[in-house]
């Protein structure tokens, strides 16, 4: 409608061949005779009716007059301010031109460190056809974990909704496609995450609950950057989390369980803040769904905060 859509124009050509063109932004190209004849009919046959829906909202006609009528302007005749004008939009189209061209050929991925904060995210371009997510997992291994061997390093795709990692790239097949086959675009984030020797990674399924972990520094009296943490998500009860947490806070697989017992969690949702204390209730009937936020702290040796009875 008038009121919105894409315009374009057909503009005959008065010089040397007086043809049509269809002129579409960039796109300026010689009409042919059938198309001519789609949109506006001739003798035998009148305008189809896909032609009808490319039929003019303006027309303009010119008089024919060959006193009046000019088909060509000298460039010596135009203004300088308008030739400066359309040489400065020809300089940044030409720009613009290069840049899309390149965006074709190469893709800005964001990457991130698992507890890090926003301010760390990176922006590293990467050529589509020529870099595998091996070559993505070593940049990012050198930007936040120069330390760390490959076999301790992951990357997880981000979840831009609930600004959680889904699903993990792991795996000789996967690592060696490339980003082209990732079918990625600009801006899409991934996430490193690494371990230590002696801890594995989570199992990541569809089926889990994925939330935000934000822990209490009790020395510094301040939250620590929220890192994501996961369980399953039918029958996971409030145990399951409290030990997922517990090895997360120590940075290792081997806790037992009078240290799981020191750890206090807090669901933090819209519409309420909840001391998970009971370990055998599920985490539905917490009602804590996926994106929720959960605050925990470690608290001091020889506390007990989980309540284990039913």
């Amino acid at each position: 409608g008038a009121m919105g859509g894409h315009y374009y124009a057909y503009i005959k050509s008065f010089e040397r061949e007086r043809r049509w063109f269809k002129v579409d932004d960039v796109d300026i190209r010689p009409l042919t005779q059938e198309e001519l004849d789609d949109m506006l009919g001739n003798a035998q046959q009148p305008a189809s009716k896909s032609g009808a829906r490319r039929n003019a909202y303006m027309l303009v006609y010119r008089r024919v007059d060959e006193n009046r009528n000019v088909d060509c302007v000298a460039d010596r005749e135009i203004p300088t301010p308008y030739v400066d004008e359309i040489e400065r939009e020809a300089v940044e189209y030409r720009r613009k031109k290069a840049e899309y061209i390149r965006s074709l050929d190469y893709v800005n991925l964001g990457l991130l460190v698992s507890g890090g904060g926003d301010d760390d995210r990176r922006t590293v371009e990467f050529h589509r056809a020529n870099t595998t997510i091996r070559d993505v997992l070593a940049k990012a291994i050198e930007l936040f974990a120069p330390q760390t061997s490959e076999r301790n390093a992951r990357l997880r795709v981000m979840d831009e909704l609930k600004k959680l990692p889904a699903q993990p790239l792991e795996g000789e097949f996967v690592l060696g496609q490339t980003v082209a086959e990732m079918k990625w675009f600009d801006h899409t984030t991934l996430m490193l995450e690494t371990k230590n020797d002696d801890q594995e990674f989570e199992t990541w399924s569809p089926e889990q609950l994925d939330l935000h972990l934000v822990q209490l520094d009790r020395a510094a009296d301040e939250y620590l950057p929220s890192v994501p943490i996961s369980v399953p998500k039918d029958d996971a009860t409030v145990a399951t989390l409290r030990l997922a947490v517990a090895k997360k806070i120590k940075g290792s697989d081997d806790v037992d369980q009078a240290y799981v017992n020191r750890v206090k969690l807090v669901v933090i949702s819209p519409e309420s803040a909840i001391d998970l204390m009971e370990n055998f209730r599920t985490l539905h009937s917490y009602r804590v769904v996926k994106g929720d936020t959960v605050h925990c702290e470690l608290l001091d040796e020889g506390a007990h905060y989980a309540e284990t009875k039913s």
